[in-house]
């Protein structure tokens, strides 16, 4: 019933009628029909008019009420600039608002529409005018006419990391392009600097000593590996009765996730996968169809990425890349900062083979790293080729041979996909500004993850808390509370900006293709300096390999005195049991003496006093006057009493 409702103004226009263009159009014609009828003398002009034109009748009537002709109402209602209920906020109020949304939106905490309309309402209450809906609350038609008013949409949001959040500024790109300065403590407890080389250093770096060549002059000699993880719960839409409540698909009641190890080199070079499965065997058909050059390893405790597959993993690649990697013929490989990276075996390995590994700073890798960009379509065609895999099999879940199948069918697809896989590896590149080598470039993209064609520019930078406040209006409380909270929103961003303004904490960012600490940083800066440093670590360098190996030893020292304190305080909680329980026994036995004691007492005649702590024996059985009477009473036969005995005897 209640769907089927139409408003007046909503009627459909009769055939032959045009279509008026917006309402004034149509309260024009209902004017000049009403006087029409009105002339004519027929009976309810206005009611017909109203029919005729559709227009509500109260419009109607206000705008025909004390007027003699149609030209005198058309000339009065021309004065009016906007038909309708005037606005309960004004307009300038309502450009604070939209400021405030957009800052909240580009410094990644967008605002959800409960929380405007909260906003709304409570600057409406402050200027005494608030909203005529139910509680004086801003409605949600207020909220859809105040969206269309600026151009603005209801998106559902993507959760973000805050270290991918603080991460997302100038400072932390340039840094990775062109290096910088760093200051660590030392053991001894006084400071040193190390210079993190940027990408721009490493590209000037000699790869081939034949030919003298640099990584600018062979982007066959650059690559980029990372790790996803294929799982049986990826969603797809699929094709259901119309209504339905429940649409759902078949999946394993068991985990059987597998981790890819994939990588691309930067002239749009696919490289074969290492997939890493939780297992102890495995059979040889499961990697039957994959690409060429495709491995497993099998893991007892899991599918993730530690050090010892990834050092598997540098092997594998040597020997896969064309031309092979060697001491004299370097190859760049650029990381994120996953933990299995950054072990020392890892480097040792990689300096040995004649890696130059470049991790990218915390944070930056969806901006950066060109795996993750690939990734995206991939997976998009694996979710494809994994729902067909379930209808193969008939809504019995997919295996882990199926999974395998299903990245390998998808990943095909997008490789014969126009313009072919190697010319989107290609563009990758070029558009995260990696090769060609530009900082501007991956500058540009990132900014424009924070613009969009639709805000107006002008709008928000007038009404930004330092404009506001320089401009010397009067505002009411609730507007004071908008620029306190826009103040709020734009702490992140300038906090952002700056390297020496956050705590001393190593936050792991979490990705749903990644392990949690994907993008954490290998090294924490000098504690004295307050900040995190986004900068790239190049770990294959002498000097920061010694200073990740002393981190490490560091670390390993810690965690042994850890396990030590943790062991002394075992053995102190089982000294301290031992003497708990002694004391028990001891208790135990002073009660039982006690309670022997008292035993052997009462035998002997003994009474106890108050308290169970002192033992008096019972006082002697004296004869007296009251124990004589009574032995006498209880003598006497049943039935006699004393008078009748006395009688008996006198009479005898």
């Amino acid at each position: 019933m209640v769907r089927k409702y139409q408003p007046k103004t909503k009627k459909p226009i009769g055939i032959g009628v045009e279509k008026p263009k917006d309402a004034k159009e149509l309260i024009r014609g209902g004017i000049v029909r009403f006087f029409h009828l009105k002339e004519a003398r027929v009976k309810y002009p206005l009611k017909q008019a109203v029919d005729e034109c559709n227009v509500t009748k109260p419009t109607l009537h206000r705008y025909t009420k004390g007027h003699a002709s149609a030209a005198g109402a058309l000339e009065a209602f021309a004065k009016i600039g906007k038909v309708g209920h005037p606005k309960t906020l004004p307009k300038d109020v309502e450009d604070i608002i939209y400021s405030t949304i957009i800052d909240g939106w580009r410094v990644g905490c967008t605002l959800s529409p409960t929380m405007v309309m909260a906003l709304a309402t409570l600057i409406a209450n402050e200027r005494g005018t608030p909203f005529k809906g139910r509680g004086g609350v801003a409605s949600s038609d207020w909220c859809s006419r105040f969206c269309k008013d600026y151009k603005l949409s209801r998106r559902s949001c993507k959760p973000h990391s805050k270290l991918r959040t603080a991460a997302e500024n100038e400072t932390c790109l340039t840094n990775f392009f062109d290096g910088a300065d760093v200051t660590y403590d030392t053991r001894d407890g006084g400071e040193e600097t190390i210079h993190h080389v940027g990408y721009m250093e490493m590209l000037d770096k000699v790869c081939d000593a034949e030919t003298g060549q640099t990584y600018r002059d062979r982007p066959d000699r650059i690559g980029n590996a990372d790790e996803t993880n294929l799982v049986d719960t990826e969603s797809t839409k699929g094709i259901a009765p119309r209504g339905a409540r429940h649409v759902t698909c078949a999946v394993n009641e068991t985990v059987d996730n597998i981790t890819v190890l994939s990588a691309c080199i930067a002239d749009g070079t696919e490289l074969p996968d290492m997939l890493v499965k939780k297992g102890v065997y495995y059979s040889e058909n499961i990697i039957e169809g994959c690409d060429e050059g495709t491995s497993i390893v099998l893991r007892k405790d899991g599918y993730f990425m530690t050090w010892e597959f990834f050092v598997k993993y540098l092997r594998i690649l040597a020997k896969m890349i064309k031309g092979g990697v060697s001491v004299t013929k370097r190859f760049l490989l650029l990381l994120d900062g996953h933990g299995s990276r950054i072990h020392p075996a890892c480097v040792d390995a990689a300096q040995e083979l004649g890696f130059d590994i470049l991790l990218f700073p915390g944070g930056v890798t969806h901006l950066l790293q060109p795996m993750d960009q690939l990734f995206g379509p991939l997976k998009t065609q694996y979710r494809r080729e994994l729902h067909v895999a379930r209808n193969k099999q008939g809504g019995n879940g997919v295996s882990a041979k199926w999974k395998i199948r299903a990245w390998t069918e998808g990943r095909k697809v997008w490789r014969d996909a126009k313009p072919g896989g190697a010319a989107k590896i290609r563009a990758t590149w070029e558009k995260l500004g990696l090769f060609p080598p530009s900082r501007d470039k991956a500058i540009v993209n990132m900014d424009a993850r924070k613009s969009a064609n639709s805000i107006d520019e002008g709008v928000v930078a007038a009404n930004t808390p330092q404009a506001i406040i320089d401009s010397g209006r009067e505002m009411s409380a609730g507007e004071l509370h908008i620029i306190k909270a826009m103040v709020q929103l734009g702490r992140p961003r300038d906090h952002r900006d700056t390297d020496d303004t956050d705590d001393d904490t190593n936050d792991a960012d979490s990705d749903a293709d990644a392990d949690a600490n994907a993008d954490a940083e290998p090294l924490r800066p000098k504690k004295k300096r307050r900040g995190r440093v986004y900068v790239p670590h190049a770990i294959t360098e002498p000097e920061l390999a010694r200073k990740l190996r002393e981190n490490l030893e560091d670390k390993e020292r810690e965690a042994e005195e850890k396990e030590a304190r943790k062991r002394q305080r075992a053995a102190n909680k089982i000294v301290r049991d031992r003497e708990k329980a002694a004391k028990a026994a001891a208790t135990a036995a002073r009660r039982a003496q006690r309670a022997a004691l008292l035993l052997a007492t009462e035998k002997r005649g003994a009474t106890r006093s108050k308290g169970n702590k002192v033992y008096q024996p019972k006082p002697p059985k004296t004869e007296n006057a009251k124990s004589s009477a009574g032995r006498a009473k209880a003598a006497r036969p049943s039935g006699q009493g004393g008078a009748g005995a006395a009688g008996v005897s006198a009479r005898a």
